[in-house]
């Protein structure tokens, strides 16, 4: 069973006019906002990258001079000497190493080194705290158990509270020897900050480092982002795009080496949401103006189709029922109007030759009927010359029923039809 837009030749016209006109244009409004999105978040991406490269080699750069740091201090024989108590060594001479080798590491770090027994015996940092850490679980248990390797821990301190003197990782290893001691690097926020600083500019470009579980090792703006860390991994653990709460921000991501650490850049998003909007809605209001065009323009093109061919099936339908005098009159000089004139040419040559038609058949009629006229008289007049022949011969009248009879037979053989009739 046909649609209701389908019965009807007007609607088609008009639901094919339409499709003309919005089709191409709904399929090239999307093609361009999507090559033009497209294009903005390559364009983005590759300046994220780049600025990713630059922020993944320095803190690589970092934890490779942090990690020669702590080898060289575990190597150290007057360190182990000292540790071990097999000798004099002066906590000068100690303090010394410790702080030579923290120079060495990019813009300062803390250097401790801790017993066998987890108790802190010499330190460069001034603070008060951690003069005992845990063996049996943290940061020292991680660097026995890496067996002449570095072990790196999130220190979980409250960035905000602290300042720049917030410790954000701790990398530790273990003295060569079973319990003689530790070597424990700490960086603050304030060292990544100074190494991170020219990798990123403006009030809405912010640097993430997170460990392995995304919880957040430093932010560069931590007032601000302190619960943007934990989104953010929410939006990770799900499988999603990584975009700000608000969608005015994206996010890019890079591991740093074999550390399990994840650098994160913060940049304001390509098109920003207001921005997008606007985009959709001005979008959005084209497309329907262009559709209010099209509708008025397929609509007066379909009715110019329409309505020649309404008033040519209503003048066909009108003849069909006998009416000759239809007429369509159109002053129309296309085709439209060329087939309306055929049509009135072909209704008027119909009813000449009815008229015609009907003319002949009178004239044909009255001519057989002179003709059957013409039989009946010759046979009437023999029928009454036989009847005569039979009374005169009833009446014994033999040369009237003689005259009779031979009048008859001549009459007879002129009915016959033959051109000639002999006398004998």
């Amino acid at each position: 069973m046909k649609s209701p837009v389908f019965r009807s030749f007007r609607r088609r016209l008009l639901t094919g006019f339409l499709l003309i006109g919005m089709v191409p244009l709904i399929l090239q409004t999307i093609l361009s906002l999507s090559v033009f999105m497209t294009a903005l978040n390559r364009n983005a991406q590759a300046s994220a990258d780049n600025r990713l490269s630059g922020l993944r080699w320095e803190l690589e750069r970092l934890l490779d001079v942090c990690e020669e740091t702590a080898g060289a201090l575990s190597l150290n024989e007057r360190m182990r000497t000292a540790l071990d108590g097999m000798g004099p060594v002066s906590a000068t001479e100690i303090y010394s190493i410790l702080y030579e080798s923290a120079a060495s590491i990019l813009y300062g770090a803390d250097i401790s080194v801790y017993g066998g027994d987890g108790k802190r015996l010499f330190s460069t940092s001034g603070s008060p705290g951690l003069e005992t850490l845990p063996l049996n679980w943290g940061l020292l248990r991680a660097a026995a158990a890496s067996r002449g390797e570095t072990a790196l821990r999130n220190a979980g301190e409250s960035q905000e509270d602290q300042g720049g003197d917030a410790v954000c990782l701790e990398i530790a290893r273990a003295l060569p020897g079973d319990g003689s001691g530790f070597v424990v690097i700490r960086i603050s926020q304030r060292v990544f900050s100074r190494l991170l600083a020219e990798k990123y500019d403006g009030a809405d470009d912010a640097v993430y480092v997170m460990d392995a579980y995304w919880r957040p090792v430093y932010s560069s703006n931590p007032a601000r982002d302190r619960d943007e860390a934990g989104r953010l991994r929410a939006q990770y653990l799900a499988g999603q795009r990584l975009t700000g709460a608000e969608g005015d921000a994206a996010y890019y991501a890079a591991g740093i080496g074999d550390s399990g650490l994840v650098i994160l850049l913060r940049q304001p998003a390509p098109l920003a949401n207001w921005a997008l909007m606007l985009l959709y809605w001005v979008t959005g209001v084209i497309i329907l103006i262009c559709l209010a065009v099209c509708l008025i323009t397929a609509m007066n093109i379909s009715s110019q189709l329409y309505k020649p061919v309404k008033r040519l099936n209503m003048a066909m339908t009108e003849l069909e029922n006998g009416n000759l005098d239809v007429r369509i009159n159109s002053g129309r000089t296309d085709e439209m109007g060329q087939l309306s004139g055929r049509f009135d040419r072909m209704a008027g040559q119909l009813q000449i030759n009815i008229k015609q038609s009907l003319e002949r058949q009178k004239e044909l009629d009255n001519t057989r009927l002179r003709m059957l006229q013409a039989q009946l008289n010759p046979h009437f007049l023999y029928n009454t010359l036989d009847a005569m022949k039979w009374i005169c011969i009833s009446n014994n009248v033999p040369e009237a029923a003689v005259v009779s009879s031979s009048l008859a037979e001549i009459l007879r053989a002129g009915i016959a039809g033959h051109e000639f009739v002999p006398l004998n």
